[in-house]
C-alpha cells in the first residue's frame, strides 16, 4: 500500500508547452474537443498560480511499475523512434505519455486483446491514472513531476473515451467492464483537471450501453446515423421491384428481377459484415475450435458464403432439361454482374465459387450453350477475382470503388494468416543483466491494426436499399443448398458422361448446408386489427402500425411505405396522435419482464423513445415535401417541442432543426443547371417545316424533354392522391369527378403525342413511312440518352403499332437489330425488368422522366389500411420523387409548334371512342405546346415493378 502525498504547485511553462502542442496537433489527430478544453484550462489555471486543491489522501494497491526508466528489458524502439516491442506496462506508459500519437493509441485498442483481456487493461489504466510518485522526491522534481501526472491524466482520460466511443463492443455486454468503467469515471471527481470529463464520459459510457445496437439519427441534411443495425438515410432508397408472386415458396431466381435479388442478398450480407467485431481477426480466431465464440460474425459471414456457394450449385445441377439449365447459369452470371455493380464482392465471389464448384463446372454442354455475352461478363469476373498475385486485380478494383461496399473477406482473412505466420506475438530479448525478456510485438500489433482498420472502413457507409422480406425469406427458408457429393452426384445424372447414365442419387444421401438464422421480427400474425404474412405487413389499423414499427428490429422499409401514404389514410396530426399514445403506455425498464406480448419482444420506454426519434428523423429528412405539401410543419414543430420534449428533449432541437431544413429545402425545389445550355440546333428554313424529317433528332428529343419536365416537376404527391381516391381510372371520363388538372393533361399531353405521330405517317407511302421511321428511332435513342422514358415509350408503341405495319415488312436487318434494345426495355419480360432496372439504377442528380402507365388501386373502406395496396404506391412515389431534376437545354418554339399544329390538323378522324373521350374530359382547342412550358403535366401511375392492371396502357407484342 502507497501513501499518495498532497500535490503541489505545477510547472506552468510545461503545461503551457504542452497545450499548445496539443492545440496545434488536434485538427491532424482528431483529439477530442473535451480533451483539448481541458488542457488549455489547465494550463490557464496554472498560470495565474490557481493551484487545484490538496488531494484528500488515498491508499491504493499498485501492482503494475509504472515509471521505470526506459531499458532493454521493458522497450524496444524502431529506427524512427516508434516502439518496437515492450512490455504491457510500458505500452500503457507511452500511450499515455506527453509525446504519444492517437493513431498508436488506436493500434493498441484494436489490438490489446492479443495479450491482455479488457479488464486487465481498465485496471492497468486505473494503476496509471493513480500513479504516486517516488516517496523521495521532493522540490523542483515534485513539482516537475506533478505537472506530468496532469497531463499524463489527462491523456488516460482521453483513452477511456476513445475506448468507450470507439471499441464500445469490448465491454458493452458485460456487466462487471459498466460498474468498472462507472467506478473509475467517479474518481475523476477528486481532481479538478478531469472532473470536468467526468460527466460526459459518463454519459457516453450510458448511451453506449443503452444504444448499443439500436437506431439513432443525425441532423445534418447529408448525414447518415451511427449505428450498427438500422440507419437513418436522409435521402430514399431507389423503389425496390417487388416480385409478382408474394408467397415465398413460390418464388424462384426467375420471379425476382436479377437487380432486386442482388440487393437483398446484398441487405443480408450487409448485417453480417457490419456485424463482424474487430476483435475477432485477432489470433486467427476464425481458424480455431471456439470459432463460434471467439469469433462469430465472421464465423457467420464464411457460413452464409458456402450456403450461398452451393445454392448455386445445386440450382444449376438439380435443373435437369438442358435448355433451362442454360438459362439458370445466365441468370446467375447476372447475378454475380449486379452484384459487382452495387460493389457486394462478396456475394461475386459465393456466386463464382458456386459455379465452379466440380459439380457445376463439369456441366460442358451447359456451359458451350451460353450466349457470347454472358461468355465475356464471366470471363470479366473470374478475371476480376483471380486469385493470382494475392488477388491484385480485385485490391486494383477495391481501391477505385465508392462506398458502400462488402469487400471479399477472404483476402483479408488471408492476409492477416500470412501476418500470424510470419510475425511471433512476443520478442525475446535479452535484458541488461543478461536474462531473457519477454515482450509485446507491436511491429506486429501495427500491421495487424492497419488491416481492421481497413475492414473498419468498409463498415461505415450502409446500403441504401429497402428491404423485401419476402425475398428474404425466399432466400434464406425456401432455396436448397445440399453438399459438394450430392451436387456432383447430381450434376452426373443430369449430364452423364458420354456412354454412361448413372441412376438418380437418392435424396436422402443429401446432406444440406445450413443457411443463417438472424430474423427475429414476426413472420405470421393475423387478428382483427393485424395481418402479417411472411414477415410483411399486409393490413393493420394504424395503431397496430405504429406499434408494430415501434417495436420490430427492421423497421426501415415499412416506415418509409407509411410517410409516403398516411395521407390517404390519415394525417399528420393523427400520427402525432399515435407516437404520443405509445410513448404513454410504453413499460419503463424495470417493468419490461412483466409486460406481455403476443408477438413482439416488449421494449422499454428508452428503446421506443429512440425508435421514435429514428421514425421522425425518416419522416423529415426523407418526405419532407409531404410535410410542405399538407403545411403541417408548424403542428408537428409544436408536437415537438410540448409532448415529445417531455420524453427526449436531448434530441428535440435536433429533430427541429432538421425538419426546418429539410422543409425549407422542400420549399425552394430542384435548383437550375448552373452551366449555360447547349445551342439548339435550329432547322436551315423555318418558314417550310413540313415533315418530321426536316428537324434534327437530337432537337427534338430535347425540346420534347424540356416540355415533358416542367409537366412533370409540378406534380405534387396530393394531386396522385385526390387521382386515386376518385376510385378507379376510369373516373377521369366523368366531368362530374374533380380530376386534378394535372392528372388531366397528362392525358392530353399523351394524346397529342399520339397524334402527331399518326398524323406524320397518314397517306404516305411506305417508303416515305420508313424514313420517318428510321428518324424516330433517331429520336429514341437520344430520348434513351436523355433518360426519357416518358417520350421514348410513347414512340416506341406507335413505331410497332398498325399504322407502321407495312414499315416492318421492309425494315433492314440492321435497323431491326438497333430497334432490338428497345424492345428488351419494354416489350421483354413479364415485370419488365430491363425497364426497371433503367429506372432503378438512375443517379439521384441525373436529369430524367418516367414512362407513362395506370393504377386502379382502391381506396379502402375501413378502419383497417390495406397496406398491402398502398406498398405499390409508395414505391412508384419513390419512382416519381426522383424526376424532378431539371434538364439543361434551352427552349425554342419551332419543335413544339410543329408538334402542336400536326396533332391538331391531322387529316385523319378521330375514332368515336377518341371523340366521346375528348368530349368529357373538355380536351378543346390546345394552345401552342411552347406557351405551356411553364404549366403542370400529369403523368400516369403505372408502378413499373409490378401494376400490370393498366387500363390506359398496353403495350402490343413486338412484331
Amino acid at each position: 500500500m502507497e501513501f499518495i502525498p498532497p500535490a503541489p504547485p505545477l510547472d506552468v511553462n510545461a503545461l503551457q508547452e504542452f497545450a499548445e502542442r496539443v492545440r496545434i496537433r488536434s485538427a491532424s489527430q482528431r483529439f477530442a474537443p473535451e480533451f483539448v478544453q481541458s488542457v488549455n484550462t489547465a494550463a490557464s489555471d496554472a498560470s495565474v498560480n490557481q493551484v487545484p486543491p490538496i488531494e484528500p489522501p488515498a491508499f491504493v494497491e499498485s501492482n503494475a511499475e509504472f515509471g521505470q526508466p526506459d531499458g532493454q528489458s521493458n522497450l524496444v524502439l524502431n529506427e524512427d523512434e516508434t516502439v518496437k516491442a515492450a512490455t504491457l506496462v510500458k505500452l500503457i506508459e507511452k500511450i499515455s505519455s506527453t509525446k504519444t500519437d492517437v493513431k498508436m493509441i488506436f493500434d493498441f485498442l484494436l489490438t490489446y486483446r492479443t495479450y491482455a483481456t479488457p479488464m486487465q487493461l481498465l485496471n492497468l489504466l486505473r494503476e496509471r491514472f493513480r500513479c504516486p510518485p517516488p516517496p523521495d522526491l521532493a522540490g523542483s522534481g515534485l513539482i516537475q513531476f506533478t505537472t506530468e501526472q496532469t497531463i499524463v491524466r489527462l491523456k488516460v482520460v482521453n483513452i477511456v473515451k476513445h475506448w468507450i466511443e470507439r471499441n464500445w463492443y469490448d465491454w458493452v455486454n458485460e456487466d462487471n467492464m459498466v460498474d468498472a468503467f462507472s467506478a473509475f469515471i467517479d474518481s475523476w471527481e477528486r481532481h479538478p483537471y478531469t472532473a470536468r470529463m467526468a460527466d460526459q464520459v459518463r454519459k457516453s459510457l450510458e448511451k453506449r450501453r443503452q444504444n448499443h445496437g439500436r437506431a439513432e439519427f443525425s441532423a445534418e441534411p447529408s448525414g447518415v446515423a451511427e449505428d450498427n443495425r438500422a440507419r437513418v438515410f436522409t435521402i430514399k432508397p431507389p423503389p425496390p421491384e417487388w416480385p409478382l408472386e408474394k408467397k415465398p415458396e413460390k418464388l424462384d431466381i426467375f420471379s425476382i428481377s436479377t437487380a432486386e435479388l442482388a440487393r437483398q442478398l446484398t441487405l443480408i450480407e450487409w448485417d453480417l459484415w457490419e456485424a463482424i467485431k474487430p476483435w475477432e481477426f485477432l489470433n486467427q480466431a476464425w481458424t480455431k475450435k471456439d470459432k463460434e465464440t471467439r469469433a462469430p460474425g465472421i464465423h457467420t459471414l464464411i457460413k452464409h458464403f458456402n450456403f450461398v456457394a452451393a445454392w448455386v450449385a445445386t440450382t444449376l445441377v438439380s435443373t435437369e432439361v438442358a435448355k433451362d439449365r442454360v438459362r439458370v447459369l445466365e441468370r446467375f452470371i447476372d447475378l454475380a454482374s449486379t452484384c459487382k455493380e452495387i460493389a457486394n464482392f462478396n456475394a461475386v465471389m459465393e456466386i463464382l465459387s458456386g459455379l465452379g464448384n466440380a459439380g457445376a463446372f463439369r456441366l460442358k454442354r451447359t456451359w458451350a450453350d451460353i450466349s457470347p455475352r454472358h461468355k465475356v461478363i464471366y470471363d470479366e469476373l473470374k478475371a476480376l477475382m483471380a486469385p493470382e498475385r494475392n488477388f491484385s486485380a480485385f485490391r486494383e478494383q477495391l481501391k477505385s470503388v465508392n462506398p458502400p461496399t462488402i469487400p471479399y473477406i477472404g483476402i483479408f482473412l488471408t492476409d492477416l494468416i500470412y501476418i500470424n505466420d510470419g510475425s511471433k506475438d512476443f520478442t525475446v530479448v535479452q535484458s541488461e543483466a543478461g536474462f531473457a525478456v519477454q515482450l509485446i510485438n507491436f511491429n506486429k500489433c501495427r500491421m495487424v491494426a492497419a488491416h481492421i482498420q481497413l475492414v473498419m472502413q468498409y463498415q461505415q457507409a450502409a446500403y441504401n436499399f429497402q428491404l423485401l422480406p419476402v425475398v428474404e425469406e425466399y432466400v434464406l427458408h425456401h432455396t436448397h443448398a445440399w453438399d459438394d457429393d450430392f451436387v456432383y452426384k447430381l450434376s452426373q445424372f443430369v449430364e452423364p458422361r458420354p456412354g454412361s447414365q448413372p441412376e438418380r442419387p437418392n435424396m436422402s444421401d443429401a446432406k444440406p448446408v445450413p443457411a443463417v438464422q438472424f430474423q427475429t421480427d414476426p413472420r405470421e400474425f393475423s387478428s382483427s386489427s393485424l395481418v402479417i404474412e411472411h414477415s410483411l405487413v399486409v393490413a393493420a389499423s394504424t395503431k397496430k402500425l405504429i406499434r408494430h414499427l415501434v417495436s420490430v428490429d427492421r423497421f426501415e422499409g415499412l416506415a418509409s411505405e407509411l410517410f409516403a401514404t398516411y395521407r390517404i389514410f390519415s394525417s399528420a396530426s393523427k400520427l402525432l396522435r399515435r407516437f404520443a399514445s405509445v410513448l404513454k403506455s410504453a413499460p419503463e425498464e424495470s417493468a419490461v419482464a412483466s409486460t406481455p406480448s403476443r408477438i413482439y419482444k416488449v421494449r422499454p420506454k428508452s428503446f421506443i423513445v429512440r425508435r421514435i426519434s429514428a421514425l421522425l428523423s425518416i419522416w423529415f429528412a426523407q418526405f419532407s415535401g409531404e410535410i410542405f405539401q399538407e403545411q403541417s410543419q408548424t403542428i408537428i414543430s409544436d408536437w415537438l417541442a410540448t409532448t415529445f420534449a417531455a420524453y427526449d428533449s436531448q434530441h428535440v432541437a435536433a429533430l427541429s432543426k432538421l425538419l426546418e431544413v429539410h422543409v425549407k429545402r422542400a420549399s425552394v425545389g430542384a435548383s437550375r443547371p448552373s452551366t449555360p445550355p447547349p445551342k439548339p440546333i435550329v432547322p436551315s428554313n423555318l418558314s417550310g417545316l413540313s415533315s418530321i424529317t426536316d428537324f434534327h433528332p437530337l432537337e427534338i428529343a430535347r425540346q420534347l424533354a424540356l416540355h415533358g419536365f416542367e409537366i412533370v416537376r409540378r406534380i405534387s404527391t396530393g394531386d396522385i392522391f385526390d387521382f386515386i381516391k376518385l376510385d378507379a381510372a376510369a373516373d377521369l371520363l366523368s366531368p362530374h369527378k374533380a380530376v386534378p388538372p394535372s392528372i388531366k393533361r397528362l392525358f392530353e399531353h399523351r394524346e397529342r403525342l399520339r397524334d402527331w405521330i399518326r398524323a406524320e405517317v397518314t397517306g404516305k407511302s411506305p417508303k416515305k413511312k420508313l424514313i420517318i421511321f428510321e428518324h424516330l428511332t433517331e429520336v429514341m435513342k437520344y430520348s434513351l440518352d436523355h433518360l426519357d422514358f416518358l417520350l421514348l415509350q410513347e414512340l416506341y408503341l406507335h413505331l410497332v403499332s398498325t399504322p407502321f405495319a407495312d414499315v416492318w415488312v421492309i425494315l433492314s436487318t440492321k435497323m431491326t437489330a438497333e430497334f432490338q434494345k428497345f424492345k428488351d426495355l419494354f416489350n421483354g419480360a413479364r415485370d419488365r425488368e430491363a425497364l426497371r432496372f433503367r429506372l432503378s439504377a438512375i443517379p439521384s442528380n441525373t436529369p430524367s422522366l418516367p414512362p407513362l402507365g395506370s393504377s386502379d388501386e382502391p381506396r379502402p373502406k375501413s378502419s383497417v389500411v390495406h397496406f398491402s395496396k398502398w406498398r405499390r404506391l409508395a414505391n412508384f412515389l419513390k419512382i416519381m420523387d426522383s424526376f424532378k431534376i431539371p434538364y439543361n437545354y434551352a427552349p425554342t418554339a419551332f419543335v413544339l409548334d410543329y408538334v402542336t399544329q400536326m396533332s391538331l390538323g391531322r387529316d385523319e378522324a378521330p375514332t368515336t371512342s377518341r371523340q366521346a373521350r375528348s368530349a368529357t374530359v373538355g380536351y378543346g382547342p390546345a394552345p401552342p405546346m411552347a406557351s405551356l412550358l411553364g404549366a403542370s403535366i400529369p403523368i400516369d401511375f403505372d408502378d413499373i415493378s409490378s401494376l400490370k392492371s393498366a387500363r390506359l396502357l398496353s403495350a402490343p407484342k413486338f412484331p
